[in-house]
């Protein structure tokens, strides 16, 4: 069974387009897992319209004292916990899957924990450049040092890996990070170069419309580290024990 958990939050302008290019690559006994954080537009709605049976909706009430990183965070691990396949998927709500992404992640999953493709990056001008992914820099990789090393839209984990890493701590920015550096950590993770993914970007994406100051980015970073850290070294004496 396979499970793809997707975050919403006012996303009504592409998120038929999204779950339309989801849905298309699922079988019947797949989920798709939509964890709402408080839309206030149609994005219920247009998840209502699609009438699928795979879809399984959970409303989340809005916790308006976390900074939107941590918002983001805490819905994606509210769909996260709820999913049920033996593989899970992760999906932004405004992108489209390319066609062929299921199958060549499953796929790669045989020999991995992780698995993270490249994607387009698709701008306000319909401009396409390509963004690859945690493969140049390994010491950059275990420091989260410059841009993102991994993208949750991009990634795919297998249910062994995705229950070592949750329940996910709480007030988690950077969750996509959190869950990527984990598994080089505890497992296997395999690049895909290959762009699977449509991404876009928008003035609306929920990571892109707040500029938080470099005093949070800091100490986001450092509490993300410690609780990554903390969780690969408790993991590596389990494995130790007889």
């Amino acid at each position: 069974m396979i499970s793809v958990a997707m975050a919403t939050h006012n996303g009504e302008r592409y998120i038929a387009e999204q779950i339309s290019s989801i849905l298309c690559q699922l079988s019947e006994s797949d989920e798709l897992v939509i964890s709402d954080d408080g839309s206030t537009d149609a994005t219920l709605d247009v998840i209502a319209s699609f009438g699928s049976p795979q879809i399984r909706l959970l409303r989340l009430s809005p916790d308006r004292s976390l900074r939107l990183p941590e918002r983001v965070g805490r819905n994606f691990a509210n769909a996260l916990e709820q999913c049920r396949g033996s593989v899970v998927f992760i999906a932004d709500q405004d992108d489209v899957w390319l066609r062929h992404k299921v199958q060549t992640m499953v796929a790669a999953l045989q020999e991995a924990d992780v698995a993270i493709s490249d994607s387009w990056i698709v701008g306000s001008d319909d401009n396409c450049s390509r963004l690859r992914y945690g493969r140049s820099s390994p010491l950059g990789n275990y420091l989260l040092l410059g841009r993102a090393k991994y993208q949750g839209c991009c990634m795919a984990l297998r249910r062994e890996a995705l229950r070592r890493m949750l329940p996910m701590p709480s007030r988690m920015p950077l969750y996509d990070s959190y869950l990527g550096l984990l598994g080089e950590l505890t497992g296997r993770v395999s690049y895909i170069a290959e762009p699977l993914i449509l991404h876009r970007l928008h003035h609306a994406n929920a990571s892109q419309s707040v500029r938080n100051p470099l005093h949070y980015k800091l100490s986001y970073r450092l509490r993300l580290l410690a609780q990554i850290y903390r969780r690969a070294i408790e993991y590596r004496f389990k494995q130790l024990k007889p």
